[in-house]
């Protein structure tokens, strides 16, 4: 199975952090980025029209234009899409908006680490649970 993260993300350092932790993995997934949630929508479309959807969505919650909820509800409401798992990220770690994101069908909600070295454990334990341990719906 091709492994690719869809890392919709507006903070260039928070890629950067990223690209830079998954880089420190054994076998890292592939990483493709969209600036904003627009973008982020229109990779999902193309992935319909051809592309192997992503293994994983870490959507950051703000972001300019269609933000991180409208996305995961678009994404939710998509028939052929909204089986893909979708790992919320913020540097917020306020019960309202955890329970927020829980409640529109996120996966899962995670605070932004601030060091490599945390994003790196913090990425591998993602790809060990959702790329080993987890059947996802688009493996059958």
């Amino acid at each position: 199975m091709d492994r690719r993260i869809l890392l919709i993300e507006d903070s260039e350092p928070d890629r950067v952090l990223l690209r830079a932790a998954l880089s420190r993995l054994d076998d890292p997934p592939r990483l493709e980025e969209a600036p904003t949630g627009e973008a982020g929508l229109e990779s999902l479309e193309e992935s319909l029209d051809g592309r192997d959807l992503p293994s994983l969505v870490l959507l950051d919650i703000n972001l300019p234009g269609v933000d991180g909820h409208e996305v995961l509800a678009r994404i939710r409401k998509h028939e052929r899409i909204a089986g893909v798992p979708v790992v919320m990220l913020s540097t917020s770690s306020d019960p309202d908006e955890v329970r927020r994101c829980y409640e529109a069908g996120a996966n899962a909600y995670l605070v932004k680490p601030e060091s490599v070295k945390r994003q790196t454990a913090m990425l591998a334990d993602l790809q060990s649970f959702f790329f080993v341990q987890a059947a996802l719906p688009y493996d059958a």
